[in-house]
């Protein structure tokens, strides 16, 4: 069956799994991307698949946190002081939705969408050749009490959720996990977590929708949209592209595509880093997170990679240096075994994340064009949400009732 044809903007894990899940639908599809996909933010980042991320980042205490680390340049959180009208609308919103109502509201959706992703995840690499979802679960390591008594509580809401969640002391962490040496309080091991090699993985996709006869169209920049009652087609410096619907999935690029287009969308881009040793010290079973640092750590093929750092700020690819020493020592205040000096030849990668002010991804169809869809604003949790946020776009383009409820996910919620 023929839908008609599906062009996507965005070659990220979000447009890959919406590629793939259309032409499932039946869909002709086409990808545009700026880059040779291959780059972008999926592609450096943490690996995880996190149902225990059910807080977004818009949540109570946030600000005050934000604050106070705006005055250390090594923070993990940093919103970059610029006079921007775009930055003031956002902060305005982050402000209003960092409250526990929010937080409580936005939990079971995040939650289920989070676990129907990983299950996504786990039946689509069953398809692929040889990589697999590490299902063993992910650690919170605390270094403190307070944050180990912060962790506990929110154990106690993914419990309260219907997630499994341990609190643990250092010995029962090094039980779980005794390939590593700790310098900690204790921790929360969340055991519905998954991790895998997300490079491994997106290769391997575009692998097989080339094989399945998705056309993937590289280096496409100068966009033009030719608009009538309708989005009727993308003219760019590769060609000019048609279709019967468009969706949009270009990460932190999508807001300002979405102005071409007449559509205001409230998104910031959040910078963060990481870097990958080939042959670590140690290396961890089981990914983890180092809560006071946020600091993301999973083991892969590649290596041991390290992530982390949110900084709010313009669109650009510079890297400070501070922030990166920041999570290099971090690292080494919890794990002991490892030394600044193991850091001095890792090649650091940095990516930009789209964030929307109340912490919750855009997914859905536009009023204003009908036959446009964005799939954008996931933050921290992009290559989490990757298969579902696919699952649901080929959902919506076929007409069908998403099988989850997102209306909280509108597109043009802040208008």
């Amino acid at each position: 069956m023929n839908r008609g044809k599906v062009v996507i903007l965005g070659g990220g894990v979000i447009g890959l799994c919406s590629a793939y899940y259309c032409q499932n639908h039946g869909f002709e599809v086409t990808i545009l991307d700026k880059g040779e996909f291959s780059s972008g933010t999926s592609f450096g980042n943490a690996g995880m698949i996190v149902p225990s991320h059910f807080v977004p980042l818009a949540q109570p205490g946030i600000i005050a946190k934000g604050i106070k680390w705006m005055f250390n340049s090594e923070s993990p959180f940093y919103v970059r002081p610029r006079f921007s009208r775009s930055l003031l609308d956002w902060g305005w919103k982050f402000y209003h939705y960092s409250s526990k109502n929010h937080v409580l509201g936005s939990a079971p959706l995040l939650k289920e969408l989070n676990l129907e992703s990983k299950r996504l995840y786990v039946s689509l690499c069953d398809q692929l050749e040889d990589i697999k979802i590490d299902e063993k679960g992910l650690i919170m390591y605390c270094k403190t009490r307070r944050a180990l008594d912060e962790e506990a509580q929110l154990a106690d809401q993914a419990v309260k959720l219907g997630l499994k969640a341990i609190v643990m002391d250092k010995q029962q962490l090094n039980d779980i996990d005794p390939n590593l040496t700790l310098d900690v309080e204790g921790g929360v091991y969340f055991p519905d977590d998954a991790f895998f090699s997300p490079n491994l993985f997106l290769e391997k996709l575009k692998l097989k929708l080339i094989e399945e006869g998705v056309e993937m169209v590289s280096q496409v920049d100068n966009i033009k949209f030719e608009v009538g009652k309708n989005l009727k087609l993308i003219d760019t410096n590769q060609g000019t592209f048609s279709g019967d619907q468009f969706v949009i999935s270009a990460g932190v690029w999508t807001e300002e595509l979405a102005k071409l287009l007449g559509l205001k969308i409230l998104m910031q881009s959040g910078k963060g880093y990481s870097f990958t040793l080939e042959n670590p010290v140690e290396i961890p079973k089981i990914c983890s997170i180092l809560t006071e640092a946020k600091v993301a750590v999973t083991p892969m093929i590649e290596g041991l990679r390290f992530a982390g750092t949110m900084e709010i700020g313009p669109l650009n690819f510079d890297i400070n240096q501070r922030r990166v020493q920041g999570i290099k020592k971090s690292i080494a205040s919890y794990f002991p075994s490892f030394h600044l000096s193991d850091f001095n030849e890792a090649e650091i990668w940095t990516g930009l994340r789209p964030c929307s002010p109340d912490g919750l991804p855009y997914i859905g169809r536009v009023k204003k064009l009908s036959n446009v869809l964005l799939a954008t604003g996931h933050g921290l949790m992009g290559m989490s949400l990757g298969p579902i946020t696919g699952k649901l776009i080929a959902e919506i383009a076929s007409d069908q009732y998403p099988r989850i409820e997102i209306s909280s996910l509108a597109v043009e919620r802040f208008l």
